[in-house]
């Protein structure tokens, strides 16, 4: 009879043991499958985000080019200093005098 008893502890130890097993296998499963779940919304908001900046970066190089060509057809329109064929400025040519360089 003891011996009947000590079997029947055994084989409900046992299965206690194997429903724990099983059950810890099935919580790992689960934190598992939401780690990756996470892991996937986490890398795709990464990539959203480096789109956002690759595009906000494209916007701002093509502003600085359009930017760029404006002031270098304003400068190129631009008459800094205007000269006659013996070399002589017409830069405020109705001031007239002569520039001396140097003290008096």
């Amino acid at each position: 009879m003891e011996n009947k008893k000590i079997i029947e502890n055994q084989q409900e130890s046992t299965i206690k043991n194997e429903t724990t097993a099983t059950e810890i296998i099935n919580m790992l499963g689960n934190q598992c499958t939401r780690l990756v779940k996470i892991i996937r919304d986490v890398l795709i908001f990464a990539g959203f985000v480096v789109l956002c900046l690759a595009t906000i970066n494209f916007r701002h190089a093509l502003a600085n080019e359009r930017n760029n060509q404006r002031w270098i057809e304003y400068l190129s329109q631009y008459d800094f200093v205007s000269q006659d064929g013996e070399g002589y400025n017409y830069y405020n040519s109705d001031v007239g005098g002569d520039v001396v360089n140097g003290t008096e």
